[in-house]
């Protein structure tokens, strides 16, 4: 007699007695718990995943924030000790938001931050045109 599944299934033997079924239940028992302790460290992955994408995402709000904050701050003070009214605070405060927009991109990885040969090399090659 043949039997339907069989023919989905070519690669299990037939069941022909208990022995054979209970080797496949604890076979399938066995690749069920592989994939629950997977599946359990996938969450806790994708967790921790979550918990670094938000918080850097709080870090770059925060450099945008506070390269604004202090460029208006700082533009409001010189305009007050040197009578430059809105002159200093716009300049000022653009170049804070072009400061907090370079710290936010290079706490997000898209620009990489200036190493020491980098600096050395940009000075001898100054030092050799100069």
């Amino acid at each position: 007699m043949n039997d339907p599944d069989r023919d989905l299934r070519p690669d299990t033997p037939a069941i022909s007695d208990d022995a054979g079924l209970d080797a496949r239940l604890d076979a399938l028992g066995k690749r069920l718990a592989g994939r629950r302790e997977g599946s359990v460290d996938d969450r806790r992955e994708a967790r921790r995943t979550d918990a670094q994408s938000y918080g850097l995402g709080i870090r770059v709000a925060t450099d945008i924030v506070a390269g604004t904050l202090m460029g208006g701050g700082l533009g409001w003070l010189a305009d007050s000790l040197f009578g430059t009214s809105p002159l200093g605070l716009i300049v000022l405060l653009m170049l804070g938001v072009a400061a907090g927009i370079l710290l936010a991109l290079r706490s997000a990885g898209m620009v990489n931050e200036p190493t020491m040969e980098s600096r050395s090399a940009d000075e001898n090659e100054q030092g050799r045109t100069g």
